[in-house]
């Protein structure tokens, strides 16, 4: 029953966050990424083409099938991501572990260094998923895992699953790039769908995605059994008609201007996604001039900040 309008809370956010308590659940509130991400959705529905019958229909689609991803490197400037090898075992179960870290993994943890490499020695001859090490340029040594899996170039469809990031990766530039790198490497193989799945407990997994640009679709209830438990499973996306505006957020922050003299960001990447969807159901400044767009952030953040030094135009893409 909210009345949503974007000159409602830009012109007088304190009035919009009044009525969104008086109005809708609290949870809700909380995550007002929820409401723009709701809001997407519709505006697919507004922009639907018919048929001769009166029925919305989707758009044609016309393309060549791209190849699978494959066994290279994706290299960064933090890290590196590279196809899983036997000799990353070592390295991997040499690093201290995090409490938490394998209580959503359909695998590990591992009672013993043979155990361990023999799953590594396993995974690196998968072709789905087709795993890969991140490897931390300043250490050289290899601090996660993560994977590409249920690969369809039929339907231009590809997940990133299976992400190990050891502690020694976790809220590192490293970490965030590697995930960038691989995400790229879809969309420029020429995947239209990038998909993100994960219990849908897991409150971690489903902020990270957030973070990444990922749209959340919805639960998959009673989804698959792991490890013995039930898993309903949370879906998320980015399509590439967005990858343009989403790799503009991944390079804003991942760029040294972002960061001060003691390595602390400026702008969070969170913050630059949001902006994405905050412009994707915004009716204004059509122009096209390049300015600095002021937009006002949601979710606890106090202050209005200056996002992005590109056209509105061209984040509307």
């Amino acid at each position: 029953k909210l009345l949503f309008r974007a000159n409602d809370w830009s012109t007088d956010r304190e009035s919009w966050r009044s009525a969104c308590v008086r109005n809708c659940d609290a949870k809700v509130v909380r995550d007002c990424g929820i409401l723009l991400e709701t809001l997407k959705v519709m505006a697919l529905m507004d922009h639907a083409r018919v048929n001769d019958l009166g029925q919305p229909i989707g758009e044609d689609v016309d393309f060549v099938v791209p190849s699978c991803p494959s066994r290279k490197t994706l290299q960064g400037t933090a890290c590196r991501v590279e196809p899983l090898e036997p000799l990353h075992a070592a390295a991997l179960y040499a690093e201290p572990q995090g409490a938490g870290q394998w209580t959503y993994l359909p695998y590990g943890p591992f009672a013993s260094a043979a155990e361990h490499a023999q799953w590594v020695e396993d995974a690196a001859k998968s072709e789905d998923p087709l795993f890969f090490a991140v490897i931390d340029e300043a250490r050289g040594s290899a601090v996660g895992v993560v994977s590409y899996l249920r690969i369809n170039p039929a339907a231009r469809s590809v997940e990133v699953g299976n992400i190990n990031y050891y502690p020694a990766l976790q809220r590192t530039v490293a970490g965030t790039e590697a995930m960038y790198l691989m995400m790229r490497e879809a969309f420029q193989l020429g995947y239209r769908r990038y998909e993100w799945k994960c219990d849908a407990l897991n409150a971690k997994s489903q902020g990270a995605a957030r973070r990444y640009g990922f749209t959340f679709e919805g639960v998959f209830r009673q989804a698959t059994v792991y490890k013995g438990r039930n898993r309903d499973t949370a879906w998320f996306s980015v399509l590439d008609s967005e990858w343009k505006s989403v790799e503009a957020a991944f390079k804003r922050w991942l760029g040294a201007e972002n960061f001060d003299a003691e390595g602390n960001q400026l702008v969070s990447l969170r913050t630059l996604m949001q902006a994405l969807l905050i412009m994707a159901v915004s009716t204004d400044d059509r122009s096209g001039d390049t300015s600095a767009i002021k937009l006002p952030i949601m979710c606890g953040l106090e202050s209005t900040v200056s996002i992005f030094e590109v056209s509105s135009s061209h984040l509307r893409q």
